[in-house]
């Protein structure tokens, strides 16, 4: 008989047959107590964000005419060169400052970029490939 234990409910558990797993469980129980009344306490640690996002609700939010307007420059102040006998701009002879600032062209990207981000390069074989739609 489990000492402290009396009456009705123990009877029960007894004529079940539950007695065991009863034991079981509350041992279980005892345990999992014993083990938090004698766990340190652990310190939590500040948290640090290592990502700070800008407060979007603070800044004034542009207009898209006034978007557009910060990022266009005007065409009417600076001529582009033309060459001798064609029509398209020489953009070799303008100096670097006088370019539009801002994102660079996708060629100087190109160039700058490691070869082992660059786009593979592709034979004319696999080009007609993908011109045709498969295989024929």
């Amino acid at each position: 008989m489990i000492s402290g234990v009396e009456g009705p409910p123990y009877e029960r558990l007894k004529r079940l047959g539950l007695l065991g797993s009863a034991k079981r469980r509350l041992r279980g129980y005892a345990v999992r107590i014993y083990k938090i009344l004698n766990t340190k306490e652990k310190v939590v640690k500040p948290h640090t964000p290592l990502i700070k996002f800008p407060d979007r609700q603070s800044t004034p939010k542009l207009k898209i005419q006034e978007s557009l307007q910060a990022r266009v420059p005007p065409l009417h102040g600076s001529a582009i060169p033309l060459s001798v006998g064609s029509k398209q701009p020489v953009l070799e002879n303008i100096s670097p400052i006088s370019r539009v600032q801002g994102v660079p062209d996708t060629s100087e990207l190109v160039r700058t970029l490691p070869q082992k981000y660059r786009r593979k390069t592709m034979s004319d074989e696999e080009m007609e490939f993908i011109q045709r739609g498969g295989p024929e």
